[in-house]
């Protein structure tokens, strides 16, 4: 390859010390290799993928997350506090002394 006269005079030398064709190429293969399809397609398919969505979508609506929620809701422990406190001896004391106590049964005497 035949130099042009003003390469020839080192008026094409860039900051790397070499021509300027051969600066713009390492610049471009960086360009290239930073912002390539390549590139892009491995971060989109990283944040994107199937397995990415699968994670999430298993964290947030899998059995152990619907299992937790139930149990806090339905289980033994919650019924058994809601029962014993609405149908509890206590509950059925309360009443049962309430109505038929002496203090009732001699107001109406």
């Amino acid at each position: 390859m035949q130099k042009s006269p003003a390469d020839q005079a080192g008026l094409f030398h860039g900051c790397c010390g070499h021509a300027v064709d051969s600066c713009n190429a390492a610049l471009d293969q960086t360009i290239r290799s930073t912002f390539s399809n390549a590139a892009f397609e491995q971060t989109i398919r990283a944040t994107f993928s199937n397995a990415a969505f699968e994670q999430t979508i298993r964290t947030t609506l899998g059995n152990t997350a619907f299992d937790q929620t139930i149990r806090a809701t339905l289980g033994n422990t919650a019924i058994d506090q809601a029962i014993g406190a609405t149908l509890g001896n206590t509950a059925f004391d309360e009443t049962i002394r309430t109505t038929f106590s002496n203090t009732a049964f001699e107001q109406t005497i």
